[in-house]
This record gives C-alpha cells, structure tokens and sequence, in this order.
C-alpha cells in the first residue's frame, strides 16, 4: 500500500477514536429534562419573532384564554404556552 493511504487511514481511525471519546464524555440528557424540553419546547409551535408570538396570544385573548409568550431556553425562539401556576407557601 502506499505510504499516503496508510497515513490517510491511520489518521481517519484516530480521529474515530478521539470523536467516539468525546461523545462519551457528554452530559446526557435526564428524564426529566427530556420531558420538560418536550413540554415547554418540541411539542409547542415555535415563532421567530416576539411579535408573531405577540400575535397569537392577543388571539387567544379575545377567547377568553389566558396564554403568554416566553423565550425558550432550548430553541432560542419564541412560544405561546399557558402561565405556570402560582406556588403556595
């Protein structure tokens, strides 16, 4: 085989290994912080702007419903979602 291939394979194998290490090393996501992305983030309809946002919740407004926009920590756009509700004690 020429030299170029082996060096080429050998480098390819190496950047595997360390890739493959890396992964292994990453934070995996909990349960409970799957679910809470899946509530507030994957399962919502999500708008570029505050505006569009803005928009939605003034037509849920005039229903009757209660709803606000709110920045999502995970996509960085932007939802319509029910308040939580208030905690006691």
């Amino acid at each position: 085989m020429d030299m170029a291939i082996v060096a080429f394979l050998l480098g390819v194998v190496v950047f595997l290994f360390v890739l493959r290490r890396i992964v292994r090393t990453m934070p995996r996501e909990t349960e409970r912080q799957s679910y809470r992305r899946w509530r507030t983030c994957t399962r919502k309809r999500a708008y570029d702007t505050r505006k569009q946002a803005q928009t939605v919740v003034h037509r849920h407004a005039r229903e009757g419903d209660v709803v606000h926009a709110y920045r999502c920590p995970w996509c960085r756009r932007w939802h319509v979602g029910h308040p939580p509700p208030l905690r006691r004690g």
